[in-house]
Formats: C-alpha cells, sequence, structure tokens
C-alpha cells in the first residue's frame, strides 16, 4: 500500500508528543509460546513487548487475540509516548477514575493533551472494552495525524460517523488496515495483537524519513457559479475541474479525460439514488449524455461519467436534479499518487472506478438540491358538516353545476410571500398519505364534475384555487390534502404519479379542518337561504323575478326527497326606492292565497288579482306558503323561476327586497321550524316601452238596444287621437269589465261617429259593444262599473298608440 502524500506528507514531524519509549527501553521477554510467524502482527507485538510498551503473562502465553479495556490501551498509548514517570500528573476530569486504579496516571495525562476523552456525564468508563475506532482517535491524534474529510475506505464506516475521520486518516497512511472482508470493523472491539501492530506502524512512520518531494494536487474542482451549495430543484449547479502538473502546477494539461462521480454513490450495494445526475458528460463509449448518474458498487458494475480538459487544462462539470446531496469528485483514473517527480501525469489501468488511496482526486463541498418551500393554506367553507352528494341524477348533481359537498380554497405563496401560479396537487389524505395507516374513506375530490382520489388544479395569479369534496356515505368523515410534488426536477405535477412524500411541500398535517358527511337539511339563519334574481320580461317592461332558495348545508339549493318533504312560510319585503310606481307579481311560485301584513303606499292592483301596486317610496310585505312537493322545489331552485316579480309601467325605478321563511315541523327533523333570512338585494327596473301621455277621460255607458237599463255599449274618450299600432285592427281583449269572480270582454271595438259629421269617425272616442248579460255580471253591489285597459290582456303584438305614435299607458276607470 503506498502512502497518501496528498493529506500527510509531514505526519510524524507534527507528532504531539516528542518523547518516545522504543528509544532506551529495556527488553522484555519475547518467548511467548502463543507468538510464532503465524500469528497476526507478530513483528510489531515483538518489537512492543522488547520496547515495554506490552507484557506477556506468567503462564508464558501473550493471548494476542484476547480483547483489551479502555483503561489498558490508555496505559499502552502513555507507555509508547514514554509519558508514565510519575510526575507532574495533571488534574482528573473524570468522576469514575481515581488514583488508586492502574491507569489513572496514563488516562488523565492523556486527557491532557487532548488524546483521549470520555462520555457526556464526565466519566471515561476504563473498564469497558476499547473499539477499533476509539483507538484509531488514540493513535491519530498521539503520532499527530489530524482528521480531515475524506473519502470513507470500509463499507461499514459512515463518512459522518463521529470517529470516521480518525479511522480514514490512519488507514491513508497505512497505520491501520481492514479485515479480510473488506469492513473496518468500526465498532469491534480491539485485541492486543491489533493494538500492538498499529502502534508499531505508527513508529515506523515516524521514524521513516520522507524521500518525495511536496507537491501539490493533480487535479482541482471548483464552484464556478455564486449559487453555493443548497440549488432549487431543477436548477444547475456548475464547476470548473483543473488539470496540471502537480510538481509544475503552473503548467495546464490538455485533452484529459477526466472521470466524475459523487461520494454518496461509491460502493453502494446497487444502483444509487438517481434524482442528481451530470447534465454535460460521457459514457464509457464516448457518447455525450445529458442524464448520466455516476455511481460504482460495490458488486463491481459502475457508471462512467468523463468530461475533457481543454487548452487551458480546465473543464467544465455541470449537475443538476431534485432532493438529494452530493459531494462531487473528479480523478484521474489509472493515475497514481506515488508518481516520478521528472514527469507528467502516467495512466496506468483504468477500469472506470476511483481510489482514493491511488489516484489523483479532488472533492467539492457537497451541494444540496432542495425544492423552493411554499406556504399552501387549504381553507374550508361554511360548516364543517356537509351534505352527501345527491344521486337523484346519478352523477351526484343536484342540477347543472350544483353539487352538494364542501368547498375548499386554496392559497399558494411561495418563500418570499409572493403568489405561487402554478400547478397543485390535491388529494384525499386518508387516501394518498404515506403514514402507514389503512385510513378509508369513499370521500373524493371534484374538480370540474369529475371526481379523483388524487388530481391537479391550477392556481391564478393570486395564488388561488378551489376545489369540492364530496361523498355519497353519511357520517363519513375525510380531509383534503395540496401539495407540491419535488420528486421530479421541472415540477410537472403529473396526477398520477406523484406521490406525497416528506420532501414536498403541503397544507398543514392537521390544520386543514376535515368534513363530516350527513343527509341534507336546510341550514339556518342566513347560511340557509339565498335570495336570487332573475331578468323577467312583462308586456315590454323589463323586470326583476325574486327567488327565495333554500340552502342546505352545502349551502346548495335543498331538495327534500318524497319522504320529508318541505313546507314553509315565505315573507318578502319589498321597497320602492324610485321615482315611479312598481308593479308586484305574486302569481307564478306560492301555493295559495299570497297576503300583504305590513306596509305603506300601496294597493292591489285589480286589473290582476295577486298583483300590487307599490308607489315611490313606498313599501310592501307579503307573505306566502310553499309547498312539500318535491317537484316545486326542484323546479323553483333550479330553474328560471320566481316567486315574485317586479316591473314597472311607468318608467325605471329601483327597489330592495328582503324575504325570510319558517320552516313548518311537519318536515325533515333536521329542518323543522328552521329560520332563514336573506338581502337585501337592490335591483333597478326598467320600463321599455314608449309610453305616451295620452289617457282614458271618461267611460260613459249607453243602453244601445233598450233592454232594461243595461248599458251595453261604452264610450271611452281620450285626451288625443288613439288608433291600433301598425295596419292593425283594434284587440278587443285588451279591454276588460271585472266581474265578481274575473272579468268580460267586449265583443267590439271601434271608432265612434263624429256628431258633426255621421260619415266621419271621431279617432279620440272607442266604443266598446257587450252582451247585456255581460254588462248584468260586471255591475257591482253598488251599481258601479269598472273598466282596465292593458296592452298585454289581449293580443301583445297588438295595442293602442297615440297620435305622436307612442303606446298607450294602460289606464283603469269607473264606468258612468
Amino acid at each position: 500500500m503506498a502512502k497518501s502524500y496528498r493529506k500527510f506528507i509531514a505526519g510524524a514531524a507534527t507528532a504531539a508528543v516528542v518523547g518516545s519509549a522504543f528509544a532506551g527501553a529495556a527488553a522484555g521477554a519475547t518467548n511467548f509460546k502463543d507468538v510464532d510467524s503465524s500469528t497476526t502482527h507478530q513483528e510489531g507485538i515483538l518489537a512492543l513487548v522488547e520496547a515495554g510498551i506490552i507484557k506477556g503473562y506468567d503462564d508464558g502465553t501473550f493471548r494476542p487475540y484476547a480483547q483489551i479495556t479502555r483503561g489498558e490501551a490508555a496505559i499502552l498509548t502513555a507507555r509508547a509516548l514514554g509519558l508514565l514517570d510519575g510526575k507532574n500528573i495533571p488534574a482528573n476530569p473524570f468522576k469514575d477514575v481515581s488514583e488508586n486504579q492502574a491507569a489513572y496516571e496514563a488516562i488523565v495525562k492523556l486527557a491532557d493533551k487532548g488524546i483521549v476523552s470520555g462520555f457526556t456525564n464526565d466519566t471515561f468508563k476504563p473498564y469497558e472494552t476499547v473499539t477499533r475506532a476509539q483507538v484509531a482517535k488514540y493513535v491519530a491524534l498521539a503520532y499527530g495525524y489530524e482528521p480531515a474529510d475524506g473519502i470513507t475506505k470500509f463499507p461499514d464506516v459512515n463518512e459522518n460517523a463521529a470517529l470516521a475521520a480518525y479511522v480514514d486518516v490512519l488507514a491513508d497512511a497505512g497505520i491501520i488496515e481492514g479485515k479480510a472482508n473488506g469492513n473496518f470493523g468500526y465498532n469491534d472491539a480491539l485485541r492486543r495483537a491489533d493494538f500492538s501492530g498499529i502502534v508499531y506502524r505508527a513508529e515506523q512512520a515516524k521514524k521513516k524519513p520522507d524521500d518525495k518531494p511536496i507537491v501539490k494536487s493533480a487535479v482541482t474542482i471548483t464552484a464556478s457559479d455564486d449559487k453555493g451549495n443548497s440549488v432549487t430543484n431543477g436548477d444547475q449547479k456548475k464547476y470548473k475541474i483543473k488539470v496540471t502538473n502537480p510538481v509544475a502546477p503552473d503548467k495546464p494539461v490538455a485533452g484529459v479525460k477526466v472521470n466524475v462521480t459523487f461520494k454518496e454513490n461509491l460502493l453502494t450495494g446497487g444502483k444509487p439514488q438517481n434524482n442528481i445526475y451530470v447534465s454535460n458528460g460521457y459514457d464509457e463509449n464516448g457518447n455525450h449524455r445529458n442524464n448520466l448518474v455516476p455511481y460504482q458498487s460495490s458488486d463491481s458494475n459502475q457508471q462512467v461519467v468523463t468530461v475533457t480538459t481543454d487548452y487551458k487544462g480546465e473543464a467544465e462539470l455541470i449537475i443538476t436534479g431534485a432532493n438529494g446531496s452530493v459531494t462531487p469528485i473528479a480523478f484521474l483514473d489509472g493515475t497514481n499518487q506515488e508518481w516520478d517527480t521528472k514527469g507528467g501525469i502516467e495512466f496506468g489501468n483504468q477500469d472506470g472506478r476511483f481510489d482514493a488511496k491511488y489516484e489523483w482526486y479532488a472533492q467539492a463541498d457537497k451541494v444540496t438540491f432542495g425544492a423552493e418551500k411554499y406556504t399552501i393554506t387549504v381553507t374550508g367553507k361554511r360548516d364543517k358538516f356537509a351534505a352527501i352528494k345527491d344521486d337523484t341524477n346519478n352523477d351526484g348533481r343536484i342540477s347543472g353545476d350544483e353539487f352538494n359537498g364542501r368547498k375548499y380554497e386554496i392559497l399558494v405563496k411561495d418563500k418570499d410571500g409572493n403568489p405561487y401560479n402554478g400547478i397543485v396537487n390535491v388529494g384525499v389524505e386518508e387516501l394518498v398519505d404515506t403514514d402507514g395507516t389503512n385510513d378509508y374513506t369513499d370521500a373524493r375530490i371534484l374538480v370540474g364534475g369529475v371526481e379523483y382520489v388524487k388530481t391537479t388544479v391550477r392556481t391564478d395569479v393570486n395564488g388561488k384555487a378551489d376545489f369540492t369534496l364530496v361523498s355519497p356515505t353519511e357520517n363519513d368523515i375525510a380531509t383534503p390534502v395540496v401539495w407540491i410534488d419535488h420528486n421530479y426536477s421541472n415540477n410537472p405535477q403529473f396526477p398520477f404519479e406523484n406521490i406525497l412524500d416528506e420532501n414536498d411541500s403541503r397544507s398543514g398535517k392537521g390544520k386543514v379542518e376535515y368534513t363530516n358527511f350527513q343527509a341534507p337539511y336546510v341550514d339556518d339563519d342566513a347560511e340557509g337561504a339565498e335570495l336570487r334574481t332573475i331578468d323577467t320580461l312583462f308586456a315590454d317592461n323589463e323586470g326583476v323575478g325574486f327567488n327565495l332558495v333554500l340552502l342546505n348545508q352545502s349551502g346548495k339549493p335543498y331538495s327534500p326527497n318524497a319522504v320529508d318533504g318541505l313546507k314553509a312560510r315565505v315573507t318578502f319585503t319589498i321597497k320602492n326606492d324610485g321615482p315611479n310606481p312598481i308593479y308586484v307579481d305574486t302569481n307564478d311560485g306560492f301555493w295559495g292565497d299570497v297576503e300583504a301584513t305590513a306596509g305603506r303606499d300601496y294597493r292591489p292592483y285589480t286589473l290582476l288579482p295577486g298583483t300590487f301596486i307599490v308607489e315611490s317610496h313606498g313599501q310592501i310585505t307579503i307573505s306566502g306558503d310553499i309547498t312539500n312537493d318535491t317537484w316545486f322545489w326542484w323546479f323553483i331552485n333550479n330553474n328560471d323561476d320566481y316567486l315574485v316579480n317586479v316591473y314597472t309601467n311607468d318608467g325605471d325605478a329601483k327597489v330592495t327586497v328582503n324575504a325570510s321563511a319558517v320552516i313548518s315541523d311537519d318536515t325533515n327533523p333536521r329542518s323543522q321550524s328552521v329560520s332563514v333570512e336573506a338581502g337585501p338585494v337592490t335591483k333597478t327596473v326598467t320600463s321599455t316601452g314608449n309610453f305616451g301621455g295620452t289617457t282614458a277621460t271618461s267611460a260613459v255607458g249607453d243602453d244601445s238596444n233598450d233592454v232594461g237599463d243595461r248599458r251595453d255599449q261604452i264610450r271611452v274618450t281620450f285626451e288625443e287621437d288613439v288608433r291600433p299600432n301598425g295596419t292593425n285592427s283594434f284587440d278587443p281583449g285588451d279591454f276588460r269589465l271585472l266581474t265578481a269572480t274575473g272579468h268580460v270582454t267586449p265583443s267590439s271595438v271601434a271608432y265612434a261617429k263624429d256628431p258633426n259629421n255621421t260619415q266621419k269617425s271621431d279617432e279620440n272616442v272607442l266604443v266598446l259593444q257587450f252582451t247585456d248579460e255581460a254588462v248584468e255580471s260586471a255591475i257591482a253591489s253598488n251599481g258601479t262599473l269598472q273598466l282596465e285597459y292593458n296592452g298585454e290582456y289581449g293580443n301583445s303584438s297588438v295595442y293602442l298608440i297615440d297620435e305622436h305614435g307612442s303606446k298607450l299607458r294602460n289606464f283603469g276607470i269607473s264606468v258612468q
């Protein structure tokens, strides 16, 4: 084995102790009946016995394979250094070492010089068996071998072990050897023969003159960027490798293939981690590849990776990857550090494997590739109790895009607090975590109407996204988890490949609220209702329909089943904040009568039962019942329908609406007597018709057939001339005489004759012809008749206009 001049050129010259027991020691008996030429370390045993460092036993044996204690190892080491003279004994730092112990002087003197040390509880444990690694420390420090961060030579010595550096330094110097199986035996007990051999070789190395020149390494490797030793996943870390003549370091060596490996990938049991690789290397066949993972395993397999120096003797090394740490090593395969002082580098057998003991090499600092950590917050909306899926439509939809379940919102920020606009993984934690449990749930992640155990969503420019957690099973409990997978260098977030693991940025475990799934019920207060609006069109006027939609615990429209049903008393308060009257129509949604219970400046609209007129700045409160018919609920909650419609005939208006409901006791037990409320909602309603200012000034009845006192004709006089729009004839259906049970319409409508010229029509007077029986049914108890006009009563495409072409306003008038 050749000595490593790279590290330990002047090792003996810096020894910690000047004296030595080998000089002038009295000779001892060396004729042991259990030591012969076949005994391991025979030469060392005889030399140490002759020097008086170690002794045999009274029965004539040496017992070379007997174990020794920590105290005995201290005595032998102190004897080798010539320290045991009984003088200048320092203070004792150990509470389990006393003056009456044989090893007392040796232990305290070696401790004073920093060669031995104790344990954290101020003990030395002198009677415990000493290990091979502990003696490596004693000898290394006793003979001046400074520990260094080198390459571990033995498979069983972890580079991070406390005494690994001492083992490494003595192995490099040829003072300590491994076992026949290639291991060192780090924690194995040291035997008397082993100790003799180690100390003997240390003494020989101290005496041997160094006839080699002090040379510098032929290879250097340094970082060529400013990214430091912590690099973001997927980024590149660059190095400059330089090869020079080690005895003429100013002379670069061009055209040299430099092998590259990673310290962590040496002597692996099989193929190593493959998530960090060289992106600009060449394989053993000279092929350029951008994803080579260098390694050499204990089963003689390896991946060769090389780069070649340019005319300046320099080569660039680029590595990249994700979630791991490597220590790059550049070495000259087939070289020998024990080399000719005259010449350049001589390459011997090149096997593609790194041998730290012989070959020239340089080692860079360890670099770590890690994720750019993100902060992921996941917030569940509403209460943790959510409604189970509605299976009435098989796919779990209530209707349209409405789903039960619980909505969660995601917020992702990078390490600087900025929003993350990218892809994240979403899954059911009980089904995707790797904690070893087999938690089961029927819950799934719902995105785009499709259910997944795990999937991906993209956050927007504000770092936000959302999804829904759903389940068909009552009493099911589940928790979502959101993570950014860092197993790939460019974070592609493959939804079916990404595994949630400890390297990933994830939503905080235990910090995301779970969801408990229950059968639907009506939520309470403001959570239990929503005041929805739809645009309507009535008599060419744009209106607003209002609907109080009851919501379940998921915030979705409540749809009662056929067994439970639902009954409720619904109340609307409608305030007219505009300058013109509004019409409140209650005919399309309520079941049964609707009553006005409070308000001001309102009145029933006699032309349309169930409709109320609310004057400017007036207000009305109306109440009515809604049914337990399940079809009705589905229709009201999910279609363009309404309970109350508000419109105007007289110009724009603004309305403010509040609504509330009380659920009947005769319903779903979880919903009984629940009170809900919604609003206020303010909307503008517009009148799109071009209404003129003309209206009727009088309506006079006449008995044209002299049958009793029945006014079978009614003459209606207007402020201006009127006519049908376009070329249409008059529409008798637009006029009505109100009766106790409804209304009657005229059989014909025509202009009156001009009293001054019977050949001409009087175009501001219309004659409405009724039957006697119709008039009789319309006469009220007080003998009055009420006539109303509305252009929408009959054919909505036929209506009256004034002489300016403007549509007539609707009106009601008493018949004289």
